[in-house]
């Protein structure tokens, strides 16, 4: 166990040991991938301010690294206004980064309406359309009505203009997910878990992985 903010070196070696693995694949995030091979998928979700003065070293490592990640952006206003940092996303979308919404329209009861509100003041912070959305969790606050919304939307993503979503198993299945949040109750701290040190094996192959990281958890 390891308590956050976690030096950027450790996730650098983190991902040399994975494309170390002749059987693991490390995929673009919204690739759909068929094969023998374990995938391992990388997803940052942008849930505050902090994470996107962290989150351009973050890319470039990774690129150095051949690996082309997921970048999630809220456009609720409640951490930040994303519109402050359009040139950023506008520059990562360029370079081939897949910049999606992290939405949280569950929160509203006409959740598919604030998805499609979310969706219209993403394309007009940003000013190019989301093709993928991620959902922004918040513990238990809705927890029933965050996976009924999962279920209701997964056979309608291109209802509402999306081509991509890992929200629900029918869409991406993860077999094992890697993160960087989990929180240490008494203390209040977040940490990680040696898994990031030590990858578990899949007991068969054609699994899917995800590392699952924010920004603001790492040090630059």
């Amino acid at each position: 166990m390891l308590n956050v903010p976690i030096p950027l070196g450790f996730y650098k070696a983190f991902i040399n040991r994975l494309l170390a693995m002749t059987d693991v694949t490390c995929c673009g995030f919204a690739e759909i991938m068929t094969g023998n091979s374990t995938s391992v998928f990388f997803r940052h979700d942008i849930d505050t301010c902090e994470c996107i003065g962290n989150l351009q070293r973050m890319i470039d490592l990774e690129l150095e690294l051949t690996i082309n990640p997921g970048v999630y952006v809220r456009v609720d206003g409640e951490d930040y206004a994303a519109h402050a940092f359009r040139d950023l996303f506008q520059d990562l979308h360029a370079r081939g980064i897949e910049i999606g919404l992290h939405t949280s329209c569950y929160t509203k009861d006409n959740y598919f309406g604030e998805l499609e509100r979310e969706r219209t003041e993403f394309t007009k912070q940003l000013g190019f359309e989301p093709r993928s959305f991620s959902v922004h969790g918040l513990g238990d606050y809705r927890k029933s009505v965050r996976h009924e919304f999962y279920c209701a939307v997964a056979n309608r993503l291109h209802d509402f203009g999306f081509e991509f979503s890992d929200c629900h198993p029918s869409l991406r299945e993860y077999h094992y997910t890697l993160q960087d949040c989990y929180l240490d109750t008494a203390s209040g701290k977040r940490f990680i878990y040696d898994d990031f040190t030590f990858l578990p094996r899949p007991k068969d192959v054609q699994k899917n992985y995800l590392v699952l990281t924010h920004p603001c958890y790492w040090t630059v």
